[in-house]
């Protein structure tokens, strides 16, 4: 649970900065006051609808930011940003090459995001919430298949951006864009759509968090002795990760959001992809205080080998720890039922 809340917190942190720079790319704001403005809008969100309203806008959200990436791809290849144009303009290396930036570091990026997926509390739910095995399956089809048009469309647009000879920080290029390629009222409705789709999601997040925290990290004594105030402390959390998540986007404003959303979902997985792997895959395999020594240990390690400072991604060295706990644990093990 612990390393599944400081993952999840990261992942909200970077959705601030979403909405930071959604707004700063539209109205001339600083970056507090765009914080403050995300952090009202989402508590707004919870309080609306909470879980509902981001269970209606699951769906909603898959056709918008389809609809929204398809226009921008559209209005960036009629606007001369063509395939013979980019290519011509920029050279492989590294707009092109899938490993770019190092092939150790994406490597990094791609074992975090793998990770990350298999250990979300919000990917598992979806699955273990499926009417049946095949229903699960199919939604995890569909999934793969509609996820990676929607990464390749975004950066077209900004490759497209850069091959024009426009400089500008990575969070700024898709509002600018919006703004310089669509009609006034179109522009409107697309930027708004996806401010709605990020602080949606967001919402979604920071109750899951303080779910997490209250079923599973506050004392059960505690929650016994105050079981009228739930409510209460489930509102007092809510608040509590607003206010530390929009300190964080106001702390990383300009930084590259995807580095965030990397770390969070490394920090997710470090600690609980092998222990959860070996639940899945032989059940009873690991005890439950050998599956806490590997969780402890994989988050540990890579938080230690990243404040450090040493060379390599910080994820790997995580996961040989944990696999090292994993290991011993099975060899020691002993039936649970």
């Amino acid at each position: 649970p612990l390393s599944s809340t400081i993952g999840t917190f990261i992942s909200i942190a970077a959705q601030f900065l979403s909405c930071i720079a959604l707004l700063k790319g539209l109205f001339p704001i600083s970056s507090l006051l765009a914080s403050l403005l995300a952090g009202l809008s989402i508590i707004g969100f919870i309080a609306a609808g909470g879980l509902r309203s981001f269970s209606t806008l699951g769906g909603a959200k898959i056709i918008l930011l389809y609809f929204v990436l398809l226009s921008c791809f559209v209005m960036a290849i009629l606007s001369g940003g063509s395939f013979g144009y980019v290519a011509s303009r920029l050279f492989f290396d590294p707009w092109f090459d899938p490993f770019g930036r190092g092939f150790v570091p994406e490597i990094g990026y791609l074992a975090s995001m793998i990770v990350g997926v298999f250990t979300t509390q919000i990917y598992i739910q979806s699955l273990a919430a499926a009417k049946d095995a095949g229903t699960a399956r199919k939604g995890a089809f569909a999934s793969a298949i509609l996820m990676p048009p929607m990464g390749l469309l975004g950066a077209w647009v900004g490759l497209t951006v850069r091959a024009k000879g426009i400089e500008m920080r990575p969070d700024e290029v898709l509002s600018w864009f919006i703004m310089d390629s669509f009609p006034p009222f179109l522009g409107g409705i697309i930027w708004g759509g996806i401010l709605i789709t990020v602080i949606g999601c967001a919402s979604g997040l920071i109750l899951g968090v303080s779910t997490n925290i209250v079923k599973n990290l506050v004392p059960v004594k505690f929650m016994r002795a105050h079981g009228e105030k739930e409510v209460m402390i489930h509102r007092l959390f809510i608040g509590i990760i607003v206010a530390a998540a929009a300190l964080a986007g106001i702390t990383g404003a300009g930084s590259m959001i995807l580095e965030w959303s990397y770390l969070s979902m490394g920090l997710r997985g470090s600690g609980t992809f092998l222990p959860f792997a070996a639940a899945v895959i032989r059940p009873g395999s690991l005890s439950p205080k050998w599956a806490l020594a590997a969780s402890v240990a994989g988050l540990s390690g890579t938080v230690v080998w990243g404040l450090s400072s040493l060379p390599g991604d910080p994820l790997f060295p995580g996961l040989a720890i944990s696999a090292l706990c994993v290991v011993i644990g099975t060899r020691h093990k002993k039936v649970y039922i």
